[in-house]
């Protein structure tokens, strides 16, 4: 849903809101309505408050982390190793996903970061295989802004999903850039100041947020 709405080659999404639209050829999607009148009449969910702890932790190559609900400093995962949540509300600082690393949760839970969340390529951050959770159950906040100023093009993002990602959760940011990368399968809900999407994404509704 868009003023503008780009869609690159192989783009796979569901229904289309736009004023303008640009699909590639092979672009997949479902019916389109124009025109989009704007403003929107949208409310946007409550956004909550914040306060990470000061300890960090590393998950080390092909190590794993099980964390009870809390509040905690920066997560570092490094290459194939795995975070379980097992549930509740969770604060850090930042969340950083090393290569094929894993973020998994085995109930339902809300992870708020206060910074930014970093991507890794070829991650999953989902709910646990056979845990009967879908991407709804899954909720993460970031409160961070892009870079150092906060602007459009500023560098870091506030909320990567790295390329060949799998991602079931409802992600929010308000302050900064959703950016999901190319190859990624995602599902569940995606808001932010902005919203990019890469080529050869694949995308499905299920949303947390409506009310």
């Amino acid at each position: 849903m868009g003023d503008s709405v780009t869609l690159k080659r192989k783009a796979a999404v569901n229904d289309i809101f736009y004023n303008e639209l640009d699909a590639a050829n092979s672009a997949v999607y479902g019916d389109t309505t124009a025109p989009l009148p704007l403003p929107l009449p949208v409310t946007l969910p409550p956004f909550p408050t914040i306060t990470p702890g000061a300890t960090d932790y590393i998950i080390g190559r092909n190590d794993s982390l099980e964390l009870p609900a809390g509040a905690y400093g920066t997560i570092s995962m490094k290459k194939n190793s795995v975070l379980i949540l097992t549930g509740g509300v969770y604060h850090f600082n930042t969340v950083d996903l090393g290569r094929k690393s894993q973020l998994l949760v085995t109930a339902p839970t809300e992870i708020r970061i206060a910074n930014r969340l970093l991507p890794g390529s070829h991650v999953t951050i989902s709910p646990a295989a056979n845990s009967g959770l879908g991407a709804a159950d899954l909720l993460i906040f970031i409160g961070g802004v892009n870079g150092g100023d906060g602007g459009l093009d500023g560098w870091p993002k506030t909320a990567v999903i790295g390329q060949n990602n799998i991602l079931a959760a409802n992600i929010y940011a308000p302050n900064g850039t959703v950016h999901i990368k190319q190859n990624t399968e995602a599902t569940g809900a995606f808001i932010g100041r902005d919203v990019r999407i890469g080529r050869n994404v694949q995308l499905w509704l299920e949303s947390a947020f409506d009310e």
